[in-house]
């Protein structure tokens, strides 16, 4: 998921010429969102019958200048994304996973 869905939906088609048979879903929203976020996970739990991995790289691109130039707003929105998406969906999937005996969480979180 990514807010561009042309994004995802291109690494999706990666994803499947490496393993035809692996299950993707796709979407585009805002992970800062936690009603988005959770809507999104109990759809692909329905749709999957069972969630098993979650793999997060939620980012923003960053501001490349130096931080007397840089804009407040736009290096706290990008904290948020890497922090409160990466919490969002750990939060929404985590008693799906804990329910089904699996724990298998990978992120990556940066934002400096």
């Amino acid at each position: 998921m990514a807010l561009e869905i042309d994004e995802v939906e291109e690494t999706a088609a990666l994803c499947r010429e490496i393993n035809p048979k692996v299950l993707i879903k796709v979407a585009a929203f805002d992970v800062t969102n936690y009603q988005q976020v959770e809507g999104f996970v109990k759809e692909a739990d329905a749709e999957f019958h069972g969630l098993h991995v979650l793999l997060m790289n939620a980012g923003r691109p960053p501001q490349w200048l130096l931080t007397a130039e840089s804009d407040p707003a736009i290096w706290w929105n990008t904290v948020a994304v890497s922090l409160q998406g990466g919490f969002n969906f750990i939060r929404t999937i985590l008693p799906i996973m804990q329910h089904q005996g699996d724990l298998n969480l990978l992120s990556k979180f940066s934002f400096i």
